[in-house]
């Protein structure tokens, strides 16, 4: 995407520091500075689907990034946008990117529907705007209130209005009612996150509510602005006893709170229940409430110890249970409060695997079914039962990179490959896609990753020019020293029998063939001085020699192509010394690679 990564990258001081978003379930990226929205299809490398548009509401440098969304008007051919100040509350509504692009300044401002949210708390700013289908966005505000943005009134027209979330547990007693007059009904706690999803009843939402005590509450929206809390769980217990037991925690810490467990985000599973079936038992008030499966990302804290780990829930009315707990062993950095974004989880379009996105790396977790064979639950009751696939990636330090937004609602139920968009700054866009291995390939040892492919990707992709991952750096996974050297060794012969799939057998030279594979076996040796000093030296001698011969063969044919200008094939000494070598020394000659070569060198 060469237009879309360059009017994204650091050209000028205004893109410095922005904020990207996508359209759920399409193709179009935003990407918000201070004072300008800008949007085009991501699919595209044209330059002219890029849309500018004049934020009359800008921030501040000291001020938070606006927050913007795109609105689905019905229209297949109509996309609008939504911008939000987070300081001021200050709401600015296009109903259609397409025709306000075109429109002067003043005609975008007269066009564009302004509106507020409302008197903020001293400090209160929003934090994030999640889409909820029909019934507008939600609205998470610093304070732990929440509320419900409508862009259209109830006839269909272009208006803004906001509603407060009021939970009726906020209400009670004294302090209940004060707490109620000064946040104006919607103080929730803590919230970190909200989901929606189709609710049971036609024309609702259903806009799903976590806190970071793992407090869940199910809330009912619509596009008239009713707002109805039906259901609550509370799933701070159930975690606790999990995580004690998976991560062998002294579960009286967790209860006495000298270790704590805090979710950070969560996902729904959308794709593993048929949500029009999936009906649970009936409420305290009366009303039906949707089961629920979700993926909740946690941080696990306690005297020296810090650990990411996902759990998946299944929460019917007010009871939950784990089914799986899966700690991010290939992610071991601590939970850093200071950072610009917070940690983000988002599910393939198949629920088979999660992205963890942090502020300066992406995990990536695979969430495929258990096997219920024999020899599976064999393999569950041993000491060392099988582990799931995932891998992390690292952004280089060297450079101002972080990530600035992402979108994991690319692709489709039914495809086997899917994609998650990011926003790197610094960088542009990068798209991620994956491909989910055959049936016959989803076995322990054809997911597990080797040693051998993270060399292979340091060496082979590390050093590309402009690459903003760190591919080099050692994984947090451990690896056998002894599977390093092997690896290693592999991997160097691989290079100098032009076996390896990286390296291409057809070059523009011989000359430029031989540079080549010389360069990959440098970068080897760069990449394992950094990541593995404790190689043994007898294996660093044996990498040395394969290095050696590589110079030795370039220098032989530079030579020999030399003396070759202008003389006939009997004057060569080459020629006549590969006659005198014995059999056993010779290899069988790869006529392929031979005519390849020959037919691109133009000899």
């Amino acid at each position: 995407m060469p237009a879309n990564k360059a009017s994204t990258k650091n050209e000028t001081d205004v893109w410095q520091d922005y904020r990207g978003a996508f359209l759920r379930h399409g193709n179009y990226a935003l990407a918000l500075t201070r004072t300008q929205a800008f949007t085009w299809d991501c699919t595209s490398a044209s330059t002219t689907s890029i849309r500018t548009f004049d934020l009359t509401n800008p921030t501040s440098p000291r001020q938070p990034l606006p927050l913007g969304s795109f609105v689905s008007t019905g229209q297949a051919s109509e996309t609008g946008l939504v911008v939000v100040n987070p300081s001021s509350g200050r709401i600015t509504y296009w109903e259609s990117i397409e025709n306000a692009d075109a429109l002067s300044l003043f005609e975008q401002r007269r066009n564009g529907i302004d509106g507020s949210c409302g008197s903020l708390m001293s400090g209160e700013v929003v934090v994030d705007i999640v889409a909820a289908d029909h019934a507008g966005f939600v609205l998470i505000f610093s304070s732990g209130r929440i509320a419900q943005l409508l862009v259209r009134d109830t006839q269909a027209r272009p208006s803004i209005k906001v509603n407060f979330f009021k939970s009726q547990q906020a209400s009670g007693g004294f302090l209940g009612g004060l707490r109620s007059a000064i946040g104006g009904g919607g103080w929730v706690k803590n919230v970190v996150a909200v989901q929606t999803r189709l609710a049971q009843m036609r024309g609702d939402i259903e806009a799903v509510v976590v806190t970071d005590d793992s407090h869940f509450q199910f809330w009912c929206l619509n596009i008239s602005g009713h707002l109805v809390l039906h259901a609550e769980c509370d799933v701070k217990r159930v975690i606790a006893s999990t995580v004690s037991t998976t991560l062998h925690i002294d579960e009286l810490e967790l209860n006495t709170g000298s270790a704590d467990v805090k979710i950070l985000d969560f996902s729904i599973m959308t794709a593993t229940k048929d949500t029009s079936t999936a009906l649970s038992a009936v409420t305290s008030e009366g009303g039906a409430h949707q089961s629920i499966d979700v993926v909740v990302l946690a941080n696990v804290m306690a005297s020296g110890y810090s650990k990411y780990v996902l759990l998946e829930l299944e929460i019917v009315g007010g009871e939950s249970s784990v089914r799986r707990t899966i700690p991010l062993d290939s992610y071991d950095e601590p939970l850093f409060t200071g950072s610009s974004s917070k940690p983000r989880l988002g599910l393939s379009s198949t629920c088979t695997t999660a992205f963890v996105f942090f502020d300066r790396a992406i995990v990536l977790v695979s969430l495929v079914a258990a096997d219920t064979s024999p020899e599976a639950q064999r393999m569950m009751d041993s000491v060392y039962p099988p582990e799931l696939f995932q891998d992390s990636m690292y952004l280089r330090e060297d450079g101002n990179y972080s990530i600035a937004g992402m979108s994991t609602a690319i692709g489709t139920s039914r495809s086997s490959q899917f994609s998650a968009l990011l926003f790197i700054r610094g960088c542009g866009l990068i798209r991620i896609t994956m491909s989910e291995p055959a049936e016959e390939e989803q076995t322990v040892e054809a997911v597990k990753i080797s040693v051998k492919s993270k060399l292979e990707q340091a060496v082979y992709f590390g050093t590309m020019p402009g690459n903003p991952l760190d591919l080099s750096r050692r994984s947090a996974l451990a690896f056998d020293l002894a599977d390093v050297e092997k690896a290693s060794l592999q991997i160097s012969k691989d290079v100098c029998a032009t076996d390896s799939s990286f390296v291409s057998s057809v070059a523009p030279s011989m000359d430029f063939h031989l540079e080549q594979r010389a360069r990959i076996l440098q970068d080897l040796a760069i990449v394992l001085k950094r990541t593995y000093p404790e190689l043994s030296r007898l294996t660093k001698w044996k990498l040395r020699w394969d290095a050696e011969k590589m110079a030795a063969a370039r220098k032989v044919w530079t030579l020999y192509d030399d003396k070759a200008k202008g003389s006939n094939d009997e004057s060569r000494l080459l020629p006549q010394t590969l006659l005198m070598i014995g059999e056993h020394y010779k290899t069988e000659t790869d006529t392929d690679k031979v005519n390849g070569t020959r037919s691109d060198s133009g000899s």
